[in-house]
């Protein structure tokens, strides 16, 4: 029997532009993970159905389906009930004896550090296997992967088992803030039934908020009413100016555009901007998105943060000089190795256009507990860095004085757009007349920035200052997170997605679409090409 299905709304232009670009096959799944330590007294497998009961009760977008994705009018409509077992999926993460025989006893130290790389490489081939994967048919666009990983203590028994958690879903239910939305309501079921289970007699109202556990795993949908869209036209207000400078950029030669100060995109591109290769998408392959995680450690994070503070910017302005830095090396060291390169070379290379995902919940006053889209963007131009032998002198010394002027002018770009409603580039949807025709005319068209820095910034669940085996062993904590998105087709070249912990630092994952680079060589050469430019990033944080 055919489940009833509620009509809730349809979707805003900017929800168009995810769906449509899902159902060309261009882009699949945002994923946010993190590493839950719970007490050894008890499991994930026992907490798990209770926390998604919390988080599909507290997220309406986790109770929906898009129909119609395939026209100009595609909707959203609740399901009557949710079944957990097809949205979940359990594995288990087991080092190769190979690495750690021998090293367990002899050398602990050592013996952690190999269990954590080994982490973050299965984090990075999840990212690699799952980016790129369709949702199911019929069901809310979200799964979640939960990895049992293995203890990094080799001898002594840890008093928490860790997991990785893996939330994966469409860019149609939720932008990236919302995948941080969805591990706060599941760190907070996941510990109101961890004090719960450990103390039921300490507290009586533990026993009214701990979640309620479903034994058939079906769920009822969240029963709260669905948000009204963001990219309203009462909400995004856009001027005659706005409206029509791109309009006009489109019609009038290049020469007189830039004359009268007019574009046709919200981008700022020019022949000497580096964009890789032009968009390009193979359907009978599909969309191939690459994976690269670099891990910074917290103490490098902070006092990068110190430094930006002294020099009137924030991390996300330094983070941008610290990438066109690396692209810019990276991009030289190939020109000086290879010769040449498709697209925008190296050789002929001016600037770098970078974009920025900003979060627009403060600007409408929806609290960051709330998942939905709610993402604008900033484009941002910089010049092509120093020559390389003088940025290997100013390497060891954080940024330079050019450098600090492009962060603090950053700065005020990103605080002024995560502030401003009127003529925001986003609010040009609107006057889209297909969106689905636009995004397949951009196909064979230069991309509209060098690269995108989405930041989800410094994430604190209110854990305790715990060490394994010491104080706070009825915890539930966050030790690390991670968040990835694919490789975009018809935009950027190349995404940094970079999300920060207490316990994990920052870090940062590197994804683009095999090809956009414009190198020539085998994909091999591709990854070596970005684990340099990551390895800079590394570096260059360590020296502030």
């Amino acid at each position: 029997m055919p489940q009833e299905r509620e009509f809730l709304r349809y979707a805003s232009p900017n929800e168009r532009r995810t769906i449509t670009r899902e159902d060309l096959g261009h882009y699949h799944a945002v994923i946010i993970g993190a590493i839950y330590a719970i007490p050894n007294s008890t499991s994930m497998s026992e907490l798990l159905h209770a926390a998604l009961q919390e988080c599909i009760a507290t997220h309406p977008f986790l109770s929906v389906i898009v129909k119609d994705k395939h026209s100009e009018k595609p909707y959203y409509q609740r399901v009557s009930a949710i079944k957990l077992t097809e949205h979940v999926d359990n594995s288990e993460l087991v080092v190769a004896p190979r690495l750690i025989d021998g090293i367990a006893k002899t050398n602990p130290s050592e013996y952690a550090d190999i269990v954590s790389r080994e982490m973050m490489k299965h984090i990075e081939g999840h990212f690699r296997r799952d980016l790129d994967r369709p949702f199911c048919d019929g069901i809310p666009p979200w799964r979640v992967k939960v990895v049992t990983l293995p203890s990094v203590s080799p001898s002594s028994p840890s008093s928490h088992w860790r997991y990785f958690v893996a939330f994966e879903y469409s860019h149609a239910i939720g932008d990236g803030p919302s995948g941080i939305a969805f591990h706060r309501t599941f760190f907070s079921s996941l510990k109101k039934s961890v004090l719960y289970k450990e103390n039921p007699d300490s507290d009586p109202q533990l026993l009214e908020t701990a979640p309620p556990v479903t034994k058939t795993g079906i769920v009822k949908p969240c029963e709260k009413p669905f948000p009204q869209a963001f990219d309203t036209p009462e909400r995004l207000r856009i001027s005659w100016g706005f409206l029509l400078a791109p309009l006009l950029g489109a019609i009038l030669s290049s020469f007189l555009a830039n004359l009268l100060g007019l574009k046709a995109q919200a981008s700022s591109t020019n022949e000497g901007t580096w964009t890789g290769t032009p968009c390009f998408f193979d359907p009978k392959h599909g969309a191939q998105s690459k994976v690269v995680l670099v891990s910074i450690p917290s103490e490098d994070v902070n006092n990068a943060i110190q430094e930006a503070r002294k020099h009137g910017a924030k991390l996300t302005g330094v983070i941008h000089c610290l990438v066109v830095r690396a692209l810019g090396r990276a991009l030289r060291n190939y020109r000086d190795d290879a010769g040449r390169g498709k697209g925008t070379g190296p050789g002929e290379m001016t600037n770098f256009v970078g974009t920025t995902a900003i979060n627009m919940r403060g600007a409408v006053g929806v609290p960051e507990s709330e998942m939905g889209e709610f993402a604008s963007g900033v484009y941002t131009t910089f010049p092509v860095p120093l020559p390389l032998e003088v940025m290997d002198q100013e390497m060891s010394n954080g940024l330079s004085d050019q450098e600090w002027e492009a962060a603090r002018k950053a700065t005020l770009e990103f605080a002024d757009a995560a502030t401003r409603l009127q003529d925001q580039p986003i609010g040009l949807l609107r006057y889209v007349p297909s969106i689905r025709k636009w995004i397949q005319g951009k196909l064979g068209k230069t991309r509209d920035a060098s690269y995108e820095v989405s930041n989800l910034g410094y994430v604190d669940f209110g854990n305790a200052n715990m060490t394994l085996g010491g104080e706070g062993e009825d915890e539930v904590e966050v030790e690390n997170m991670s968040f990835a998105q694919p490789g975009h087709v018809t935009s950027h070249t190349i995404n940094f997605n970079i999300v920060s912990t207490k316990m994990g630092g920052m870090v940062v994952c590197i994804t683009w679409p095999t090809g956009s680079l414009g190198l020539e060589g085998s994909e091999e050469e591709e990854e070596r090409f970005v684990r340099a430019v990551g390895d800079d990033l590394a570096k260059w944080f360590k020296a502030f």
